[in-house]
């Protein structure tokens, strides 16, 4: 690929709502120039002023997060991966995408001061997820005690985060709005931040106990979801079905057959 023929493709195609570029290799350069790819980028975000999904990968630097963030206004969707310079990419695009809904990014060396700092954000988005950035077990627990309304997740197969420093990167982290708040079918490499982290410890009847998180074993639930999950075929049908599997808990399918999500019995279901 080169940033000819992506600005190219801006030019004649301003009307683009969804563009992908899948670079097989990572933080690939332009072919025949050799030149990072920022600038064709930017030319997409600039021309395409209707994007609402869009799609990274090649040699990416914080430039072309700086013409996401400017240009890029009605944005919903953002994935990327092994692209940016530092902490000011992530803040761009949090600081800049005023319609952004959900944010993918992987390999990229974001860390703990940009979210900090744009943690208000996170409020008006649907998810974020990070793996294999740069964000500590401390800046989740700080986002937790922020954002008491989202569900906080970190998801480490190395074991529990507090075995290591805090200032130790974890894994994976996903931060999402929820009706349900927490969930109950976390498996044992899955733990939910908790919002009074910095205080006393979290126990929800979990079988181990941390200082604001919770530590799950899979449940029998799970096989039931996965089961139920085959029920729902065909997703241009809109489903709203609830299902009473105990006096204490709920299974719920939502809109056009999501994956069916857990909810005790004191939540109040109302379809309109």
């Amino acid at each position: 690929m080169t940033n000819d023929a992506l600005v190219t493709i801006a030019r004649n195609r301003p009307n683009m709502i969804r563009f992908r570029l899948c670079i097989i290799e990572p933080q690939t350069p332009d072919y025949s120039t050799l030149e990072r790819l920022d600038a064709s980028f930017g030319a997409i975000v600039q021309h395409c002023k209707e994007l609402r999904k869009l799609s990274l990968s090649g040699l990416l630097t914080d430039r072309v997060f700086e013409y996401i963030g400017v240009h890029a206004k009605k944005l919903e969707i953002l994935s990327l991966a092994f692209a940016g310079d530092s902490d000011l990419g992530l803040h761009y695009v949090l600081s800049g995408c005023e319609s952004l809904r959900k944010l993918e990014i992987r390999d990229c060396p974001f860390g703990d001061e940009a979210l900090l700092a744009n943690a208000a954000k996170l409020e008006t988005m649907r998810s974020l997820w990070m793996s294999n950035c740069s964000v500590s077990f401390e800046a989740c627990k700080l986002l937790a005690q922020k954002l008491p309304e989202l569900n906080v997740e970190v998801i480490d197969e190395r074991g529990h985060p507090d075995t290591r420093p805090e200032s130790c990167p974890v894994e994976k982290l996903y931060i999402y709005r929820t009706v349900s708040r927490r969930r109950f079918d976390t498996p044992g490499f899955v733990w939910i931040v908790a919002e009074d982290a910095s205080s006393t410890p979290y126990s929800n009847g979990c079988n181990t106990r941390y200082g604001g998180v919770e530590a799950r074993e899979p449940s029998i639930l799970l096989f039931l979801l996965a089961a139920l999950q085959q029920l729902v075929t065909n997703n241009e049908f809109k489903l709203f079905m609830l299902f009473c599997i105990t006096k204490d808990y709920y299974v719920f399918f939502g809109w056009e057959g999501a994956c069916p999500t857990v909810y005790p019995s004191s939540y109040h279901y109302v379809s309109v």
